[in-house]
């Protein structure tokens, strides 16, 4: 079986479909993260298709080191990364229907036969008390757990950041047994994550998500070593 074609599809105008074809009929479905549409759209079907068509979409490992070094003078985070992972999607897709076995099956099988599941608002143009009431209708619908996303990514340690306030509002409406996830996307250096890390924790939050930049591995030591 050979990868005779690859394509990136922007759907909706904001999410991303990888599809990747082959000489027998089966074609592969990913998906990629939808921040930088038209350099990862691009990036798949101009630098990362032409280096894989005619492979063996099986070898995934193979691919995936062959995707890498095509990038590497680029960079491999960004928009690169988000290319990679899309057509990793869906030669792992790909695989499962050619072998006729769930994906799950080939990472290791299946260990559990239900997960719990947390809301998540995706969205930061909301108030303390706007995403507080938010979180509180999630509660009221059976969700024992949310995920809010604040701060401003890609300005770090902005004085626009609300976080703590938005969380005391969150605790307040949804009290104390509810989990609450933050997710900042690398809105904080080092000294500051752990700062606003130390609130959180006063707050009981559950999960603290990319605190610093996720390439800062020092820093995200740093951070880690800090808090509970």
């Amino acid at each position: 079986m050979k990868i005779t074609r690859i394509e990136c599809l922007v759907l909706d105008r904001q999410y991303l479909l990888v599809r990747v074809y082959t000489d027998e009929g089966l074609v592969g479905i990913g998906e990629c993260f939808r921040r930088q549409l038209p350099a990862t759209k691009a990036t798949i079907e101009e630098v990362l298709a032409p280096l894989l068509i005619g492979e063996d979409p099986l070898a995934i490992e193979a691919l995936w080191n062959k995707m890498h070094d095509a990038v590497r003078m680029i960079g491999v985070h960004g928009f690169s990364a988000t290319a990679m992972a899309g057509v990793d999607i869906a030669l792992w897709d790909l695989k499962g229907k050619a072998l006729g076995v769930p994906v799950y099956q080939l990472l290791g099988g299946k260990i559990r036969d239900k997960i719990r599941v947390y809301a998540s608002s995706l969205r930061r143009d909301l108030t303390p008390q706007e995403e507080a009431r938010r979180a509180a209708q999630f509660a009221e619908a059976g969700y024992t757990a949310y995920k809010l996303h604040s701060a401003v990514p890609g300005a770090i340690d902005d004085a626009a950041d609300r976080t703590v306030e938005t969380v005391k509002a969150v605790r307040e409406a949804v009290g104390e047994k509810f989990d609450i996830l933050v997710d900042v996307n690398g809105a904080y250096s080092p000294h500051h994550a752990i700062a606003i890390g130390r609130r959180l924790e006063d707050l009981g939050v559950f999960h603290f998500e990319e605190p610093v930049p996720f390439y800062d591995l020092p820093g995200l030591a740093q951070v880690a070593d800090a808090l509970s």
